[in-house]
């Protein structure tokens, strides 16, 4: 299975602006907007006591769910806000709803910011699937006496099992050849509705059979609502238009069929990145190691634990840079 491609992240994006995009629940968790808002009010950005044109920079910000926390505490006019991400839908729709806000297409791993220019620098979820050292050059961009604050994905926490049983359930809705099968069937179902012999049709459905079984399997071991839905979803829409045929347009269906695989695909590809992107515990202490070492107090290093999930959501940072420009300020 290959990682994540700058495809399926713009096809999550194109699909969100439609509100179809597939979501990981614990990433809407109460704790995360806590963390967002705990932070930018200390650091008072967007206060009318905050220093003039504060330039903060969301790096991987997606749709900018990091700046509707900075937004919602005051005016976001006194900050020079920039969003950085692979997706031009994603900043198409920060501009949409924060016309002040400048967009950057760009990979995490190559970001086209001066260092030392930035006084915070903010990712969620976002610049570790660049891998760890993209993590650690962010702290190149932040300037003496600039912040840091992060939410990375943690191995082993709640949001990583969800991410690993989505995957695991994707990849054996794609053995299954389910969508696969349905795409062999259909065309046969609608020559036997035109007036067409029917002995096609009858072996293809039969054939299909076996993934209808595993895919009630799959629901039944990692839970209906597996993948956001999209197992059950596909079930019930393939079972929907084989039982109301008449109802349905032959060329359409093609379509949809077609389009459903390659956002299975998709799918499966952003799954695999978010289980590939997460740190584990020894990774997570070389890079609080390297933040030191760039001069950085730790004000909060740690994994962030809610009291409903016995593992914790993620791994936190909060952190400053010195102000001197001794040993540790690279």
């Amino acid at each position: 299975m290959r990682t994540s491609t700058a495809a399926s992240w713009q096809s999550y994006w194109q699909q969100a602006d439609e509100k179809k995009a597939c979501k990981i629940s614990g990433t809407d968790h109460p704790a995360i907007s806590q963390f967002w808002h705990k932070f930018f009010s200390d650091a008072r950005v967007g206060a009318k006591s905050a220093p003039d044109n504060l330039r903060v920079v969301d790096v991987a910000s997606g749709r900018g769910a990091v700046f509707e926390h900075l937004f919602a505490l005051g005016d976001g006019a006194c900050c020079d806000a920039v969003c950085v991400d692979l997706s031009h839908d994603a900043l198409g729709a920060v501009r949409d709803r924060w016309p002040a806000v400048s967009g950057i297409v760009a990979n995490g791993a190559a970001l086209p910011i001066a260092e030392h220019s930035v006084d915070i620098v903010v990712s969620q979820f976002g610049v570790e699937y660049a891998g760890v050292d993209a993590v650690v050059a962010l702290c190149k961009l932040v300037r003496p006496g600039g912040q840091l604050a992060l939410l990375l994905h943690h191995r082993g926490g709640a949001i990583f099992k969800e991410c690993d049983d989505n995957y695991v359930a994707l990849c054996e809705v794609q053995k299954s050849g389910f969508l696969q099968g349905a795409m062999n069937m259909f065309p046969h179902a609608f020559n036997v509705l035109a007036g067409g012999e029917r002995s096609e049709y009858e072996r293809t459905s039969k054939s299909l059979i076996p993934a209808f079984r595993i895919m009630e399997r799959i629901m039944a071991q990692y839970g209906r609502n597996v993948a956001s839905g999209v197992v059950r979803k596909l079930y019930l829409d393939i079972d929907h238009i084989h039982t109301n045929l008449p109802a349905f347009d032959r060329q359409e269906v093609d379509v949809w069929l077609r389009q459903a695989s390659r956002e299975l695909q998709y799918y499966t590809e952003r799954m695999n990145s978010m289980r590939h992107a997460a740190l584990d515990d020894q990774q997570f202490e070389v890079l609080k190691a390297e933040m030191a070492d760039f001069g950085f107090e730790l004000h909060v290093a740690d994994a962030l634990a809610v009291a409903d999930h016995s593992a914790p959501l993620a791994w936190s940072v909060i952190a400053e840079k010195a102000q001197n420009n001794g040993r540790g300020c690279r």
